[in-house]
């Protein structure tokens, strides 16, 4: 650990901060996008749905993003679908719907 702090810090002297430049237009409004658009509108989501569902329901959800992302890579980014990643959407579908299931579906007989 001792040798490659050196290191870092040898790099980090001898970089040039040249290659940073300043936000185009083009940017900007990716920025704005990005803050507004998908983290504002998520931020609103979420907090109307903790006025349905509990946090922890809620949360469960959250396993569904690689999910979408990754039908959303298929469709626009034309991202092929591997068996492997078919099966994890499932697990993860499965293990969404254990979390949120009503007390009335666990029918448990411990006799």
């Amino acid at each position: 650990m001792k040798q490659i702090t050196p290191y870092l810090k040898k790099k980090l002297l001898e970089s040039s901060f040249q290659e940073i430049t300043f936000p185009t237009q083009k940017d900007w409004i990716a920025i704005i996008f990005l803050g507004s658009g998908a983290s504002g509108l998520a931020y609103i989501f979420w907090f109307d749905g903790l006025k349905e569902i509990s946090v922890s329901k809620q949360g469960a959800f959250l396993y569904l993003e690689p999910l979408v992302t990754m039908v959303g890579a298929n469709i626009v980014l034309k991202e092929q679908l591997l068996k492997s990643s078919i099966y994890g959407g499932l697990i993860i579908l499965l293990g969404v719907w254990l979390v949120n299931r009503s007390k009335d579906d666990i029918h448990l007989n411990y006799s």
